[in-house]
């Protein structure tokens, strides 16, 4: 798949390929060649600058070690090798807090569906590649006071602030957890909207492994995401 990404001063365009995940630019380390900026080091004219708005640096392919490499060429390989390191580590410290997260609610016998990344990343060719900040679960509402009980006592989960749709806990690893007891985000719902997601426990579907774990159904799945 390509993708075209202009160049904030001059729209010239750089052509992404993505292969395993993975994202080449079609003219690496080059100049443009109608603002006349260097691509990797003009402030307005960077693509490593638009990898890091969107949390995509770890992404991008690393020039392979036989090839000759000017010091810039280095440092900007480095600096891809570190976010992508970084990827990996956030995600396996996530991952671990999800696992937690969820062996506990299966014991107190809480029904639950995940939500977002930690469903999102297992469409990646590696779930390390979907980059995520926090962790989300639903629960049924009636649930919400023992969840957040059990957490605090078991887990060790600071209660932080709670909405109208989930209550925020952070763990002991420094992980924001969202637990959600609606999906209807007042500012960001429709009616119709609204109406879709009042039923989401009608399109949730057993997980085989599990008795109290669940998954959206595709069209829901599709619809929320």
């Amino acid at each position: 798949m390509a993708i075209p990404v202009n160049c904030s001063s001059c729209f010239t365009t750089m052509l992404l390929q993505a292969g395993n995940g993975i994202l080449k630019i079609a003219w690496l380390f080059g100049s443009c060649g109608i603002c006349s900026f260097d691509v990797y080091t003009a402030k307005n004219c960077s693509p490593l600058a638009f990898f890091k708005k969107h949390d995509l640096t770890h992404l991008l392919e690393e020039i392979p070690d036989g090839e000759i490499k000017s010091e810039k060429i280095k440092e900007i390989d480095k600096r891809v090798k570190n976010e992508r390191f970084k990827a990996i580590y956030r995600y396996g410290m996530t991952d671990s807090d999800f696992c937690d997260i969820c062996e506990l609610v299966e014991s107190e016998k809480i029904s639950f569906i995940p939500l977002k990344g930690s469903v999102i990343r297992e469409l990646y060719p590696e779930p390390w590649m979907r980059t995520s900040c926090d962790i989300d679960i639903l629960i049924h509402e009636y649930d919400l006071d023992r969840a957040v009980e059990v957490l605090t006592k078991k887990l060790e989960f600071v209660p932080k602030r709670k909405n109208g749709h989930d209550q925020t806990l952070l763990s002991t690893s420094g992980m924001h957890f969202e637990l959600h007891y609606n999906l209807i985000e007042k500012d960001a719902v429709t009616d119709n909207t609204e109406e879709v997601l009042k039923e989401v426990w009608n399109y949730a579907i057993p997980v085989s492994d599990s008795e109290y774990k669940y998954a959206l159904s595709n069209e829901m799945f599709y619809f929320y995401h």
